[in-house]
């Protein structure tokens, strides 16, 4: 993403990994952070982050697995803001062990948060894009290995 200065993204997914360190290298350009999150505390750390290197940088609590609590946070972090200009949706998890060892409540919540989880995330940003030129990311879309990203965009995944 080039030219981010004043532009609002939401985050979603951003208390750590990839999209923390996405929220932190796009507020040093200028960029206005919704930091949103299941994990609240974890969040609020990464916008104090922000705040402390002189960003401007707001926390939003989010389960992206739950359709009204996005659209609730993608209405709020509009209102707050005055628009938004950009969703990077980096919510997901993984389970480091052998498929057969997950057991059916981890596959459900990789399911929902990896594969449902983003497409609940556009749909919900959707209709809170305000600027013509809005767009949406999901963070599969710069993994290194291509064919993860192509597993994960068909609800499969890359073993």
């Amino acid at each position: 993403m080039s030219d981010v200065k004043d532009k609002v993204v939401l985050i979603l997914g951003c208390a750590g990994g990839i999209g923390s360190v996405t929220a932190k290298d796009l507020a040093s350009k200028g960029a206005k952070i919704a930091v949103a999150d299941i994990n609240e505390a974890k969040a609020e750390d990464v916008a104090r982050a922000i705040r402390n290197t002189g960003g401007e940088s707001r926390v939003y609590p989010v389960d992206v697995t739950q359709k009204e609590q996005v659209r609730a946070t993608v209405a709020k972090v509009a209102q707050d803001f005055g628009s938004l200009d950009t969703l990077i949706n980096c919510a997901g998890i993984m389970f480091v062990r052998p498929l057969i060892e997950i057991n059916t409540v981890e596959w459900e919540t990789t399911v929902d948060l990896n594969i449902k989880g983003g497409a609940v995330g556009n749909r919900g940003c959707s209709a809170g894009f305000h600027a013509p030129a809005a767009r949406a990311y999901h963070q599969s879309q710069f993994h290194p290995r291509p064919q993860s990203v192509f597993a994960r965009r068909r609800g499969a995944f890359g073993f």
